[in-house]
């Protein structure tokens, strides 16, 4: 820009200069050139002055972003950080549930959560909310696990049933699923796990893990689940 306005001004001037040499221009035209000679160098003072703003503006911006990319950089170290202990916690609380083996039940982790799945033939009778005698040794095993966990978990105990109508004493699939999840934590309680570390939860048959087609299916469904979940205690 500021080389356009300097080429202007000495052709400007180039001709002043020649036309008065040549004696040729008038006081008029004169005064014209002189006028558009001035414009023409308050335009160039503006038009540098409007690029500094340009570049200012332009400098700020990119500031900006770099202070948003590094806040949002360190916020993602923070997480990763926070996942990864969590994760070894769950590592290491695995390890001591799966010393829990026996047919029927199975130790996961997923999602940041131990999963201990239950098939209720260990745990209840048909169509009853009641333990059964070795069903209570299994979870007085559980129960001697959990607190060997020196981390903060939830102990999520959910009751799950199969899709077939139950009714007893007009009661359903919710009030089975629950009163088992129930009836599981009262002897975790009784073993000496922490009641405020406990929930219990019916989900009827509503979160199967097979089809309910078929007898296999029914019988996968038909599950206790005993979830330990990480609390904000423990990050």
């Amino acid at each position: 820009m500021k080389k356009r306005s300097i080429l202007i001004t000495l052709a400007i001037l180039a001709f002043v200069i020649g036309s008065v040499l040549q004696g040729c221009v008038s006081k008029r035209k004169y005064d014209e050139v002189v006028q558009e000679f001035a414009r023409l160098k308050v335009d160039s003072t503006y038009g540098a002055y409007d690029l500094s703003k340009v570049e200012y503006e332009k400098d700020a911006v990119i500031y900006e972003l770099k202070d948003t990319l590094l806040a949002k950089a360190r916020r993602l170290d923070s997480l990763e950080l926070i996942l990864d202990r969590q994760q070894a916690r769950v590592n290491k609380t695995y390890k001591i549930m799966d010393k829990i083996s026996r047919p029927g039940l199975e130790v996961t982790a997923v999602e940041g959560r131990v999963r201990l799945n239950i098939n209720d033939n260990i745990l209840f009778q048909s169509n009853s909310d009641a333990v059964t005698d070795p069903g209570k040794v299994v979870i007085k095993e559980i129960s001697g696990a959990l607190q060997e966990v020196d981390e903060a978990f939830e102990v999520w105990v959910i009751g799950h049933t199969d899709s077939r109508p139950y009714y007893s004493e007009n009661q359903s699939n919710w009030q089975l699923s629950t009163n088992r999840a129930l009836s599981v934590v009262d002897l975790l309680i009784e073993h000496d796990v922490e009641p405020r570390d406990l929930v219990a939860a019916g989900r009827s048959k509503f979160d199967p893990v097979a089809t309910n087609r078929t007898i296999e299916g029914r019988k996968m469904n038909r599950r206790t689940e005993i979830v330990l979940v990480p609390t904000t205690a423990s990050y």
